[in-house]
């Protein structure tokens, strides 16, 4: 008997996706990654015009002539500079060498086609890696090329900080990009990322871009300057700003200028700020930002549902530490009315300041992380039950190194001695403030250093009672999870920039 149901021939099922509603075809062409929709539009023209607006949802600029040129001409095509609704930007330059021998020193040879190691050594026991890098003899002509055009990459560079790095070319493209809602600036990975894009646009230099502290403006502050710029020249109302790493001397700018940054950024609704500072210029930061620069520019964003502040380079050796900024220095006493996250990274608390915080946001915060934070006074124990009394919270992070007035943390990053994927004292405490309502006896947090560092090296530690304490309660602590880091979803176009160029003329 003949079957009823036959199998679709390739033609019939290419033709059933062919005749699929527009509509659908965008909705597929949404959830695919950048990969998979270059290759989708290569099988028919329906999935080439459902693709080419999903292509463009992003643009990746980084500080190369060409990239900028790139940017201008999607932000003046008619269909394309609706669509981008984020721009990603790493404007990281590349370090300026006197001579070529100083620039064979630092050149990356693993982008030659052609590259030999000597082998390494072993010296007291210790593997000495990579051995010294020995250039065949074809390989001369390649560095020499290099050479060259790292000089000419080099010169555009100085061309283009010249002209305020590009900074008429960034207004002139955002006048297009009519639908820009996401702004992300990576300097020196500052927001924790480096695109492969950015190593391969320079990659015939044999270099990687690297920050800007080596030149007149300090690391990203004229990045920054002239894009929140361009967002206040053209009106356009960007909800998410993440920015890493920024210079602690952007918060001094003039004020005619600082005004404007504010209304630049008074939509927002996620805002991310990794700031860095130096160590020589550390007490000069702190002491700046106390006076409210800071502070004033994120509660120029009343609206704000999520808030991630970063401060970096503090020295932990050297007591007692120096924080770059107190809590109160960057949210005062201003109230988000619709604040659900957030995060503190290297920041002084005062435990009222910082108690007021949260009950001000009791009734919309669910998720908060706190890393490298010293409490001025008072103890951890009794913070963290006050805490656990005033919030509901569905996500806890706490990371890094804790310290207040008699004692100090170490809560860590993931190893393999953890519990449940985290140092056990990570656990305890993060499902004390997840379930306890501050309830109960106060933690331990003595005991559970002393069972964290046990389950570290259980051959140097004989306090037996400490394990005990863990083990009691690890039935509890399974089921609570340990926090991720906010999802990075910036779907960047990590195409070429000739594929880019081919997109652009076939249009």
């Amino acid at each position: 008997m003949e079957s009823r149901h036959t199998a679709q021939s390739p033609v019939s099922r290419r033709s059933f996706m062919e005749k699929l509603p527009f509509e659908i075809l965008h909705m597929i062409f949404a959830h695919l990654r950048f990969q998979d929709v270059t290759n989708m539009r290569r099988l028919c023209k329906n999935f080439a015009a459902a693709g080419l607006h999903r292509l463009f949802r992003s643009y990746h600029l980084i500080f190369k002539k060409s990239s900028f040129e790139k940017l201008l001409e999607v932000s003046q095509h008619s269909v394309f500079s609706k669509d981008v609704q984020l721009l990603y930007y790493e404007g990281d330059l590349l370090t300026e060498y006197a001579a070529m021998a100083e620039w064979r020193e630092h050149a990356s040879y693993n982008y030659l086609p052609s590259k030999k190691w000597s082998e390494g050594k072993i010296e007291a026991g210790v593997w000495e890696w990579p051995g010294e890098y020995i250039p065949p003899a074809e390989s001369e002509l390649q560095l020499h090329h290099a050479y060259a055009m790292y000089k000419e990459c080099l010169e555009d560079q100085r061309t283009m900080q010249k002209q305020n790095y590009n900074a008429q070319i960034i207004s002139d493209a955002m006048r297009g990009l009519t639908n820009l809602k996401s702004l992300y600036m990576s300097m020196e990975w500052g927001l924790g990322i480096r695109s492969d894009y950015a190593d391969r646009a320079f990659s015939q230099t044999l270099q990687k871009p690297w920050g800007d502290a080596a030149h007149r403006d300090r690391c990203g502050v004229s990045q920054l300057y002239y894009l929140l710029l361009g967002v206040y020249d053209n009106g356009l109302k960007i909800e998410n700003l993440r920015c890493g790493r920024i210079h602690w001397s952007f918060f001094t700018l003039h004020p005619e200028n600082f005004a404007k940054f504010r209304k630049a950024c008074q939509h927002l609704k996620t805002l991310e700020l990794h700031i860095g500072s130096d160590f020589v210029n550390k007490l000069e930061c702190n002491r700046y930002l106390s006076r409210g620069g800071l502070r004033e520019f994120i509660t120029g964003a009343p609206e704000l549902s999520q808030l991630n502040i970063k401060l970096f380079n503090t020295d932990f050796n050297v007591g007692p530490w120096l924080m770059p900024a107190h809590l109160v220095d960057i949210v005062g006493s201003f109230k988000w009315n619709s604040l659900r996250v957030a995060h503190f990274d290297y920041v002084a608390f005062n435990a009222q300041d910082a108690i007021d915080f949260y009950k001000r946001h009791s009734e919309t915060i669910r998720d908060i992380g706190i890393s490298n934070v010293k409490l001025e006074e008072g103890e951890w124990a009794t913070f963290f039950q006050e805490m656990a009394s005033i919030l509901q919270l569905d996500e806890v992070s706490i990371r890094g190194t804790l310290s207040d007035p008699v004692a100090q943390f170490s809560f860590g990053d993931n190893k393999p001695y953890v519990l449940d994927g985290l140092p056990i004292i990570n656990v305890f405490v993060e499902h004390y403030l997840l379930e306890s309502r501050g309830e109960g006896e106060l933690l331990d947090l003595d005991l559970l250093m002393q069972a964290t560092l046990k389950s570290r090296h259980p051959e140097s530690s004989d306090d037996e009672s400490a394990v005990e304490y863990a083990d009691a309660d690890q039935d509890n602590a399974e089921d609570s999870s340990s926090s991720s880091d906010e999802t990075k979803d910036h779907e960047l176009s990590q195409d070429s920039e000739s594929s880019t160029a081919e997109v652009l003329q076939s249009s």
